[in-house]
């Protein structure tokens, strides 16, 4: 029979308390520090003021977590420029000159209507254009391909 003497019971004691030591500094280790806490929170203010313009045009959208300034730093401006380079391209936009795709910035196309997209359209369009923005973190993205998929009405032709 063992008994919390013997040399092994000793030995388990210790591991599964070493164990029990390990992961709970790793758990305290993945934590944020309370410093970082406070160095992050403007930058998530930052995009809870932006989020009710981004549900308008993407209802469930949700912001990645962050637990450094520096990374919140550099998503809180992908996202403020995703949302300005969105709500660029109203109608009045598409309509009014060249439209330029991200992947090929020398070409230019003249749209063409066969009717005019209805408001909820626009909104589509700009969530598509919001959405590609954010995964290319730049317009460097197809902005053609989106225009023809979301806006069918619309012919693109090369100038």
């Amino acid at each position: 029979m063992l008994s919390y003497r013997s040399p092994l019971v000793s030995f388990l004691l210790l591991r599964s308390l070493a164990a029990g030591a390990v992961a709970e500094l790793v758990l305290i280790k993945s934590m944020p520090h309370p410093d970082e806490l406070a160095e992050t929170e403007p930058y998530y203010q930052q995009l809870k003021t932006l989020a009710p313009r981004i549900r308008e045009l993407v209802p469930d959208w949700t912001p990645q977590q962050f637990d450094n300034a520096v990374s919140y730093t550099c998503y809180v401006s992908v996202v403020e420029s995703a949302l300005d380079h969105a709500a660029s391209y109203d109608l009045v936009e598409l309509q009014s000159g060249p439209f330029s795709d991200g992947l090929d910035m020398e070409s230019d196309y003249y749209l063409e209507f066969t009717r005019d997209p209805t408001a909820e359209e626009i909104r589509r369009f700009q969530a598509a254009l919001f959405c590609a923005y954010l995964e290319a973190e730049s317009e460097e993205f197809d902005h053609l391909a989106i225009l023809k998929r979301v806006l069918p009405m619309v012919r693109a032709t090369l100038m």
